[in-house]
């Protein structure tokens, strides 16, 4: 069976049978591509291949300076798919048997002060609809929403009543997703000039200038834009919000399992690790707790 042909049964797979979100197909299908295509340039097919073609693959993106997280997911996508391949009965080894992943090396973001997220809620022009619609999606973010959830979001995932938002997560998760004041009041103020620009409005809670549901590419421009107006001048990202979000809750005592909930990992491990806690907030836990500190 050809190698494109094994791909795009491979990424049907992971869409229609485990349920990964568009966008971590995407990367599994980037990653793929470029494996494939070297296994192509050196003739060989991928049922051939030994655990030392794999590994010298790897070894070669790390020679062309490719950071740790870009490999790490690079043999993750490859080992995944010769797992289905042995599963579908295309390839009779598979190769990423004895596998050893390569060390990641997670860099944990510095998170936005209040202030800095203040800026930022409030830099967004309350003139525009552009403007209105982004000051909404940044609050979203701000309640703990990754970004392909908030721009995933239906006008009917929206419930003001009971002051939440259901939001589709990794792997096809649902989760409840509590929103304060200010953010209602920022949907409520979007989603009213958005039913009046647009007759019928598609299902899809954010839109663009045309209509369409706003792509991540899309916000990512105008969120920089955002963050020069608020005064804010390091790197930043969207994703950052939520990062600050989980540090600042963390801060004012949330628990972590109440935090994982929240933020829809699957595992405590991956809250501990992301919220990066510093060691005066872990003395003053002790100091809370301890009836010896």
């Amino acid at each position: 069976m050809k190698a494109d042909t094994l791909q795009e049964g491979f990424l049907s797979h992971l869409r229609n049978e485990r349920g990964l979100a568009a966008s971590t197909v995407a990367t599994y299908g980037h990653h793929l591509k470029a494996y494939l295509n070297t296994l192509k340039e050196r003739g060989i097919v991928p049922a051939a291949a030994t655990s030392k073609v794999v590994t010298a693959y790897l070894a070669g993106l790390h020679r062309r300076g490719l950071r740790s997280p870009s490999i790490f997911c690079a043999a993750i996508a490859v080992r995944a798919f010769y797992h289905f391949l042995m599963a579908q009965g295309d390839t009779s080894s598979d190769p990423t048997a004895d596998l050893r992943l390569p060390k990641l090396t997670m860099r944990v973001s510095e998170p936005l002060s209040i202030e800095e997220v203040r800026r930022l809620l409030v830099s967004p022009s309350g003139r525009s609809f552009t403007g209105i619609r982004d000051r909404a999606i940044l609050e979203l973010l701000y309640c703990g929403l990754r970004i392909s959830e908030a721009l995933g979001l239906e006008a009917a995932h929206v419930h003001f009543d009971e002051g939440y938002v259901k939001v589709l997560g990794k792997g096809s998760k649902e989760r409840l997703v509590p929103i304060g004041k200010m953010a209602a009041e920022s949907l409520r103020w979007y989603i009213n000039i958005r039913n009046r620009r647009f007759a019928a409005p598609s299902a899809a809670l954010f839109l663009s200038r045309s209509g369409s549901r706003l792509s991540k590419n899309g916000f990512w421009r105008r969120f920089k834009l955002h963050a020069t107006r608020a005064g804010i001048t390091r790197s930043v990202h969207p994703h950052l919000l939520r990062h600050s979000y989980a540090v600042h809750l963390l801060a004012g005592h949330a628990d972590l399992r109440s935090l994982q909930l929240l933020l829809g990992h699957s595992s405590l491990q991956t809250t501990q690790k992301y919220l990066n806690l510093d060691f005066n907030a872990l003395k003053e836990t002790c100091r809370r707790a301890h009836p010896r500190f």
